[in-house]
């Protein structure tokens, strides 16, 4: 992109310039190159090759079996968070909820095995009832990169099972400039549900000192995106008599109407009195948000008889239940590092110290209602298994009259964990 905008004869010597690597010049380009024109403005470039050799670095400089996501020039990571990011990479996969990656799997290996790190310290897990570590809590913006370790080392938390996830933040000394400034704004539009998803984040920072020593860089982010999706679910799948490919026992048709926000900061303090020495102190907070509408429609099959051609079935004595579920989720990490690093001779010494807090506040309610046993509440429904799935149509669905009110669940999750850590490594080269 142009640092300031090019004059038109600029343009049609930027353009005989790339039209030369493919053969001969228009005639009016070969003019504009004849004049005395001169570009004085810098034009930069930006791609994907820069992030792409920036991981290559770190898979050669590792003593680890490693693969490496970098920010790019620009100094973004490539998704909207740090699970999308990392499922790039081979051996990755990822468990998604409602078309945003969550959790992540190694070599096949379950996520409560692996362990997820800033900067090298444990993050822990907001969940309360899990080892899994939900990236989605953690933007992209503000990190500078994402190594995914498959065999751990001496100097790396020995619960790593199946492999660590190091999540770094950006430095204010990986920028060739003094000073940096830097923002973004997304809009987009959601048809289904007529909604514009947004986001924005900005950082600010730079080097100072006589020598350029001292360096701060602090960032913040925000994503929103108020989004519906459909599921369809069959559950039980089993052999039936008469039938050419199984039955499930009902069929579910859900709507989810979600909310979700996404908050970040971040901030890096450096002080590098030598090419040697290094003191930094480092803060990631982030946040999750969610409010969850979802109503859902079962239907309950009963008795069902196929008919000779073992695709198509008749039940009887069915069931139609109702379901509301209204459900939150906040979802916080925070993580404060000091540390340093020193250099002398053949040895090598580095230590920190940290604190970290998860927090999860997750209330939610369930209204049930059924129809079994109410006039009217008994279902008959025609089954078709010709098509990729099936269907089930009523012949005559129970009207909410026949629905009656059966259950209310309230509960709510919180869960709070906090994390101290202290660490010294000593390397001789």
């Amino acid at each position: 992109m142009g640092k300031s905008h090019l004059g038109a004869a600029r343009r049609l010597i930027l353009l005989s310039t790339a039209l030369g690597l493919g053969g001969g010049l228009p005639a009016h380009a070969q003019e504009a190159a004849d004049t005395d024109t001169v570009i004085s403005e810098e034009v930069v470039v930006v791609g994907q090759r820069l992030r792409q050799e920036r991981a290559l670095d770190i898979r050669r400089q590792s003593d680890a079996i490693v693969d490496a996501i970098a920010a790019d020039e620009m100094g973004r990571l490539a998704d909207k968070n740090v699970a999308e990011s990392i499922e790039r990479l081979p051996g990755v996969s990822l468990k998604y909820d409602q078309g945003e990656g969550r959790f992540v799997s190694l070599r096949g290996i379950d996520g409560a095995l692996n362990n997820v790190t800033v900067n090298g310290v444990d993050l822990g897990s907001p969940d309360g009832d899990t080892r899994q570590l939900p990236l989605d809590v953690v933007g992209g913006q503000l990190l500078s990169r994402v190594t995914v370790v498959k065999a751990v080392t001496p100097d790396m938390d020995a619960q790593a099972i199946g492999g660590s996830v190091n999540v770094e933040l950006q430095s204010p000394f990986d920028f060739d400039k003094p000073f940096i400034l830097r923002g973004s704004a997304q809009a987009g539009e959601h048809e289904l549900n007529d909604t514009t998803p947004h986001a924005g984040e900005f950082a600010v920072g730079g080097v100072f000192g006589d020598r350029g020593q001292f360096g701060v860089l602090v960032g913040a982010s925000f994503q929103e995106r108020d989004f519906r999706t459909y599921g369809l679910y069959p559950d039980d799948w089993a052999a039936a008599p008469g039938s050419t490919r199984g039955l499930p026992t009902n069929i579910k048709y859900t709507t989810y109407d979600l909310l979700r926000q996404r908050t970040g900061a971040a901030a890096n303090l450096e002080w590098r009195p030598s090419d040697n020495n290094r003191l930094y102190l480092q803060a990631l907070y982030s946040v999750f948000k969610e409010d969850e509408y979802r109503q859902r429609y079962r239907l309950d099959f009963g008795t069902v008889s196929f008919n000779p051609d073992g695709v198509t079935a008749t039940a009887t004595g069915g069931e139609r239940r109702q379901d509301l579920r209204l459900e939150q989720k906040d979802k916080s990490i925070l993580n404060v590092t000091l540390g340093g690093e020193t250099t002398f001779g053949a040895w090598d010494l580095d230590g920190l110290v940290s604190y970290g807090r998860n927090e999860l506040d997750e209330p939610n309610k369930v209204w049930t209602f059924r129809s079994a046993g109410l006039p009217g509440g008994a279902i008959a429904t025609n089954l078709n298994f010709g098509p990729l799935l099936y269907t089930a149509t009523p012949v005559t669905d129970a009207p909410a009259s026949a629905l009656q009110f059966r259950q209310l669940t309230v509960q709510r999750n919180v869960a709070q964990e906090d994390i101290f850590t202290g660490a010294v490594n000593v390397r001789r080269n």
